[in-house]
């Protein structure tokens, strides 16, 4: 390198620092560039420099800042491109810096670029060309009025200087910018209505707004840090937000929504949901957050007001005596209620099953396509139904009743569904069908008794009105009108005391139970059996010792009852015998008679009060009866615990059969 060379290389730098340091203090991009133009105008003994703005149209360039020697004209205004040579923008665009030392006499300039030139006062211009990405941004321009030689060192000076300045002036517009983005958003946070609150990465407030102030009563100053104003914060609340913050930075979340207790300084507890989004940049590189706070204290009233109903209202239906179940509008099971479990029993999974599917295994065919059809029109329509229904179940051996109810609803995504409600009325209907059963019995026993008092009454006032009316009745003639009314009289009497029995065994009184040696009261009825009839064949199985607990006067009545009806249905010298058997459970009494024998269609209703088979048969003893004493016998066993049945076929006599509930022991001591 030559003496020379290298002084213009110290030069060259020293003007560069020289600019560097003139620069730095500069904020403004027009500042910089002006300048820049100035400090290397002077410095080549220029008549003036500037930047020419590209207009990205292909055509024009606009100067909006230059620098011109006193004297000299400003360059500022919009150029055409080719009114300075036809390949002055090609070059540009190819990154090639133009430089024209003798603009009036350049051969490869027409005449009218050059006039172009002399018009602005240009002798000899030196052009850098400003390429960012590939697009042409702006030019970089030094002339001079008189031709000029420039040198390599000048080029390489002007090039430097074009690309330091274009730097500088990027960076002041980018900080202006952010300055003034800065500006906008800390308007638009003190103006928010919202309260927001600014935190640095480290814990510190950068501000507060005024909604925050109003809100909490804080200022900036009251809480200068996150912690400064997590201390009027509750202590959950506070460590769930101080954790979720530091996890923002860390950049583990994107977002936090945390929902905070405090005091304000009146002493009034709120609450907020806090919600703040990634971090952003201050100018200086500190990174922030904005929280927003959203006031729910009503919100939350509200809700624990509605939470606390809907827990009253699902206690009241969860607890009611009916179910509620809740189908979608893919007739699938959502929800159901306590009582809807019983009617369910065995089927798992049910919510979400689909209703056509359960109804199928709880009831026949038939009847869950009328259901389903039910449900679907209602669905379809939001006509509702209600019904009462019996039916035989399909999954157990039970006829159960309900009533139900359909009606649609709207679900909580807006769709349509179907909420059934029903209660089980088995027993009612069940209880209802008794009573019913019952009130019939006592119409149909009341006209029985009427008419089986009328006719002893009868009898008795016949036979007086002609003992009153005829008074020279044959004296043995009288005497037989007598004997027949005493009979009857008889036979009334012992028509009440029945009719007084079956009554007393309908109130269902309780027994008194003691210890009964049934094998020694079994012997003493038959022994008063035995003064019924002369004409029978009485006949005593083997009893053995047999303990049972229960009435031993009503035991004594029932089988004196049992003894007489088989004297009475069985013929002159026919067999009438009594046995007793043993099992683990059961004491079995059987009574015998080798009568004719009771039609299939009469072995249960003989048990029926008033009831008689027929007439015809041979009572040869003369007893007539009053139609009770099976009644009585049924009601006796029946209130031990036992059972009572005949078994019989038409020319085969009949059994009368009692079954008690057998003692621990056998015997009684």
């Amino acid at each position: 390198m030559s003496n020379g060379d290298f002084e213009s290389s110290i030069a060259r730098q020293a003007f560069l620092l020289s600019l560097g340091d003139s620069l730095r203090g500069l904020d403004s991009a027009e500042e910089i560039q002006l300048s820049a133009a100035r400090l290397l105008s002077e410095h080549l003994g220029a008549s003036g420099a500037g930047y020419a703005q590209d207009l990205g149209d292909g055509e024009n360039v606009e100067i909006t800042s230059d620098y011109s020697v006193p004297g000299a004209a400003s360059l500022r205004g919009r150029y055409r491109y080719e009114d300075y040579g036809d390949v002055l923008l090609r070059e540009f665009r190819a990154g090639c810096t133009v430089v024209r030392p003798d603009i009036a006499n350049d051969p490869n300039l027409s005449t009218e670029v050059r006039d172009a030139h002399a018009l602005l006062g240009i002798g000899a211009s030196l052009n850098v060309p400003m390429l960012k990405n590939g697009h042409l941004m702006a030019v970089f321009f030094v002339n001079h009025p008189l031709a000029h030689p420039w040198t390599p060192e000048e080029v390489v000076l002007a090039v430097q200087t074009a690309e330091r300045t274009w730097e500088a002036a990027q960076r002041a517009r980018a900080e202006a910018e952010l300055r003034a983005s800065n500006e906008r958003f800390t308007r638009i946070v003190e103006d928010a209505p919202v309260p927001m609150l600014l935190q640095a990465e480290n814990g510190e407030v950068l501000g507060v707004n005024r909604a925050w102030t109003a809100l909490t009563g804080y200022a900036h100053s009251d809480i200068p840090t996150l912690e400064a104003w997590l201390r009027h914060a509750d202590g959950h609340g506070a460590e769930a937000l101080r954790d979720r913050m530091q996890a923002l930075f860390a950049g583990e979340v994107g977002i936090v929504d945390a929902e905070l207790g405090f005091l304000t300084r009146a002493g009034e507890r709120r609450t907020w949901l806090l919600s703040a989004s990634s971090p952003a940049h201050l100018v200086d590189n500190q990174r922030f957050a904005v929280a927003i706070a959203t006031d729910i204290t009503e919100r939350k009233a509200s809700e624990q007001r509605l939470q606390r109903n809907a827990e009253t209202f699902s206690n009241l239906v969860q607890g009611a005596p009916f179910g509620v179940y809740v189908i979608d509008a893919n007739f699938r099971i959502v929800q159901v209620s306590a009582g809807v479990l019983p009617v369910v029993t065995g089927i798992s999974p049910l919510l979400g099953r689909d209703l056509d599917e359960v109804l199928r295994i709880i009831w026949p065919e038939a009847f869950a396509s009328e259901i389903i059809s039910r449900f679907r029109h209602t669905l379809a329509t939001g006509e509702p139904y209600t019904a009462t229904s019996t039916e035989q179940r399909e999954d157990r051996p039970s006829v159960e009743s309900y009533d139900w109810r359909i009606q649609r609803i709207t679900l909580p995504d807006g769709s349509y569904g179907v909420v059934c409600y029903f209660h089980d009325v088995t027993v009612q209907r069940e209880a209802t069908r008794r009573l019913e059963q019952v009130n019939e019995a006592q119409k149909r026993f009341v006209s029985d008794a009427a008419h089986e008092l009328r006719t002893p009454l009868t009898s008795i006032r016949g036979n007086l009105n002609l003992l009153r009316r005829y008074s020279d009745i044959d004296p043995e003639e009288r005497t037989q009108m007598l004997l027949d009314a005493e009979r009857e009289a008889n036979r009334l009497t012992r028509l009440i005391a029945d009719l007084l029995m079956v009554a007393r065994g309908q109130m269902r009184d309780e027994i008194e139970p003691e210890r009964v040696q049934l094998d020694v009261l079994l012997e003493g009825a038959w022994r008063g059996a035995l003064s019924l009839s002369e004409h029978r064949r009485f006949e005593l199985g083997f009893l053995e010792p047999l303990g049972v607990m229960g009435d031993p006067d009503a035991f004594k009545q029932l089988f004196l009852i049992l003894l007489e009806n088989a004297v009475k249905y069985s013929p002159v010298e026919g067999a009438v015998r009594l046995e007793a058997r043993i099992s683990d459970e059961w004491v079995e009494v059987r009574v015998y008679n080798d009568g004719a024998g009771i039609a299939p269609d009469d072995l249960e209703r003989v048990f029926e009060r008033f009831y008689r088979t027929d007439q015809a048969r041979s009572r040869s003893t003369g007893v007539t009866g009053t139609g009770l004493g099976l009644t009585i016998a049924r009601q006796i066993v029946e209130r031990h615990g036992g059972r009572v049945w005949l078994e019989s076929a038409e020319g085969q006599g009949t059994t009368a059969v009692v079954r008690l509930p057998r003692q621990p022991s056998d015997s009684v001591h």
